[in-house]
């Protein structure tokens, strides 16, 4: 089920960007950070790079069956390690959660998805699709 719930996340993010600022002046990988400056965590783009991902933009159903659980190249809410990086802390309520619901959504009720508008905006925060999801004909199965 890990694997099914890790899809989604990579592929529509809850955030397109983690910003953050600078605690002290520092260098990576040749750039130089100020103390305070604003910064980003690409979220999106690191979940969509062909460098760690291969066909980026595809929505593969086994791209999880063999993933290493590196920090760092799935980076839904965050990257790195929980105690020492900048990843969500609620990261483990919220696949809990996400399963939970995918549960309920597939084997609970039934319903109607219409053609709807999926897309969404890097600019929001968080990125919901544009239609939002709508459903309807919705009945509980018992």
């Amino acid at each position: 089920m890990n694997s099914w719930i890790r899809k989604p996340r990579r592929f529509y993010p809850f955030f397109p960007f983690a910003p953050a600022r600078a605690r002290k002046d520092f260098t990576w990988n040749g750039y130089a950070f100020d103390k305070g400056v604003l910064t980003i965590l690409d979220l999106y783009g690191t979940n969509h790079h062909p460098g760690l991902w291969e066909q980026p933009e595809l929505f593969k159903p086994d791209r999880f069956d063999d993933w290493n659980g590196s920090p760092f190249n799935f980076i839904p809410q965050g990257g790195g390690d929980h105690h020492t990086g900048h990843r969500c802390a609620g990261e483990w309520i919220t696949l809990e959660i996400m399963k939970e619901s995918l549960d309920f959504l597939a084997n609970k009720m039934s319903y109607e998805v219409p053609v709807q508008d999926v897309s969404f905006s890097f600019h929001d925060m968080p990125s919901l699709p544009h239609s939002r999801i709508v459903i309807r004909k919705v009945k509980a199965l018992l």
